[in-house]
């Protein structure tokens, strides 16, 4: 199953694997991990800059692009007003001009600039593939070495000090560092699907999900969902005897594995109460411990004021003096921007990616998308993921990659 690719690309992919690194996942370095000259604010910039070599026009971009940007804009604008009108710092960590104006960076501007770079989809799943697993690696060495833990939070700056009870990476931690490790599952499982089966991608894809589940819950309930939809897509397509073979020798490599790292644990001295834990975890939802405990989360009283306008910040006291301090994604949003602007600006969103979803000849890639996106929006109930912003960043450039391949080529897999 591979597709004849004529697109190109304008960057070394060395260059695009470590730009991805940087922009996928945010990692903190010390010294480098506020204002603009954090990691990931070098890599978008250094991008830009390559871009500059080619040139881009915005007047070259489709009227979907155009109204798209020109709408979050407005909702920027918007959350300007409301932290001026309600007197909030306009950069704290939990103003809401911060959020949307780093989401309308990276979310909405820089994929058009970036889908002008690079423009092989093929070569994107590749890249983000790799760094995942390196990031994996990492994770799991962690998990395995206290001293490499402790390195790692010697050289970045985490929020939240019960971190360190939990296995961290870099630029990976807890529920958020699951959903960006999840983006390296979802591009694995498209990868294999539609474009080339081979058993180091199924390889990464069993590291990948293996230190999802040492990070966060999360993205392990997002991979079991891919993974799910991606069997019953090969099950459903012309080569399912080959996927069924490739199965079975893979199974055989999960328990040679299995037996490998049993072996080297030995060497190790593994955290049993931390494995523990970790699996623990991915109990819970089924318990509906989660969910019961954003359930009991406070809410802004919902009034005629609160209905219209928001106050700026999306955790902190509303107007009627209550403090909201709420995990969930949909309250934060509704707590900055008032519960109207809330619903229609991640009803832009959904229409935007719904729209390039469309676009996508292949059915099953669609569906394949449409899952995705469904899943996205599903687990901002939880958190704010859709304003870590490396999910939907993945995405819209992968759906717009898709596009101009799918216009430029013709799919010769056999889906």
């Amino acid at each position: 199953m591979k597709s004849a690719s004529v697109s190109k690309s304008n960057q070394p992919y060395l260059f695009l694997c470590v730009e991805l690194l940087f922009i996928v996942f945010s990692i903190h370095i010390k010294n480098l991990e506020r204002g603009l000259f954090t990691l990931r604010n070098i890599a978008i910039l250094l991008s830009l800059l390559m871009l500059l070599i080619y040139g881009f026009s915005f007047k070259k971009t489709n009227k979907n692009d155009r109204i798209w940007v020109i709408t979050m804009l407005l909702f920027g604008l918007y959350s300007l007003f409301l932290c001026f009108f309600n007197s909030n710092p306009l950069y704290d960590s939990h103003s809401s001009f911060r959020s949307i104006i780093n989401f309308i960076i990276m979310v909405v501007i820089f994929p058009l600039f970036f889908c002008k770079l690079e423009k092989n989809p093929r070569r994107i799943c590749s890249a983000i593939i790799l760094v995942s697993f390196v990031q994996s690696s990492i994770v799991i060495l962690s998990f395995l070495s206290p001293a490499f833990k402790n390195y790692l939070y010697e050289i970045q700056s985490f929020d939240k000090d019960w971190l360190i009870y939990r296995t961290v990476g870099l630029g990976i931690a807890g529920a958020v560092g699951s959903v960006y490790l999840f983006c390296g599952v979802l591009l694995n499982c498209y990868y294999l699907i539609f474009y080339e089966k081979r058993i180091i991608n199924y390889l990464a894809l069993l590291v990948n999900v293996f230190a999802i589940i040492l990070v966060g819950r999360t993205g392990f309930y997002m991979s079991v969902v891919v993974l799910v939809t991606s069997f019953i897509i090969e099950l459903r397509g012309p080569q399912r005897k080959a996927f069924i073979n490739l199965m079975e020798k893979l199974l055989v490599a999960i328990i040679v594995s299995v037996f490998l790292v049993f072996i080297i644990s030995k060497g190790f001295k593994i955290n049993d109460a931390l494995l523990i834990s970790s699996f623990n975890r991915l109990r819970e939802l089924w318990a509906g411990d989660t969910i019961q405990e954003i359930a009991k989360m406070d809410i802004p009283k919902l009034t005629l004021l609160t209905l219209f306008f928001g106050t700026g910040a999306e955790k902190g006291v509303t107007f009627d003096g209550s403090v909201i301090w709420n995990d969930s994604g949909y309250i934060q949003r509704y707590m900055g921007l008032g519960l109207i602007p809330a619903i229609i600006s991640y009803l832009i969103l959904a229409c935007y990616l719904v729209s390039l979803n469309k676009k996508i000849g292949h059915p099953k890639k669609r569906a394949f998308w449409y899952v995705a996106i469904i899943l996205m929006f599903i687990i901002e109930y939880k958190e704010s993921f859709i304003f870590a912003l490396a999910l939907p960043f993945v995405l819209i450039v992968l759906l717009k990659t898709e596009i101009s391949e799918g216009s430029n080529t013709e799919c010769l897999c056999n889906y």
